[in-house]
C-alpha cells in the first residue's frame, strides 16, 4: 500500500495543531477556572502548570513521530508498541468517544454563545 502524500506545509501543520489544541475550550474554560479559584495568581498558576504539561506532551509526541515516521499518528505508535489489536481498539474508541465528545463540546459552546444573544433580545423586548 503506497504512503499518503505528505503535502502539508509548515503553516498548514501549525494551523491544524493550533485548531485542535485551542478548539472551543479557550472560550469556556477560563470562565470555569476563574469560578473555582479565588485568587488571580492561582488562576495564572493553573494556566502555567497546564501549559507546561501540554509542552511535555507535545515533546513526547514529537519524539514518537521521530521514532516512527509513518502516516497514521497515534495508531502507528500504538501498533508498533502494543500490536495491531490494541491500536485498532484505540483507534475506534478514539473515533466513537473522543471525536464524538469533541463535536458535542463544540455544539455546547456554540449553543451557549448563541443563547446569550437570543436571551438578551428577548429580555429587552419584555421591558
Amino acid at each position: 500500500m503506497p504512503d499518503l502524500p505528505r503535502q502539508l506545509r509548515l503553516i498548514d501543520a501549525i494551523a491544524v495543531v493550533a485548531g485542535t489544541i485551542i478548539g472551543s475550550g479557550i472560550f469556556l474554560v477560563p470562565n470555569l477556572v476563574a469560578r473555582n479559584l479565588d485568587s488571580r495568581p492561582l488562576i495564572l498558576g493553573v494556566w502555567i502548570f497546564t501549559g507546561i504539561l501540554s509542552f511535555f506532551g507535545a515533546l513526547a509526541y514529537a519524539e514518537l513521530g521521530a521514532m516512527f515516521p509513518a502516516t497514521g499518528g497515534q495508531y502507528v505508535y500504538l501498533r508498533e508498541i502494543y500490536g495491531r489489536f490494541w491500536a485498532f481498539l484505540c483507534g475506534w474508541a478514539y473515533f466513537f468517544v473522543v471525536i464524538s465528545a469533541a463535536v458535542a463540546w463544540l455544539g455546547i459552546a456554540f449553543a451557549a454563545y448563541l443563547a446569550y444573544f437570543f436571551r438578551s433580545r428577548r429580555c429587552n423586548r419584555r421591558r
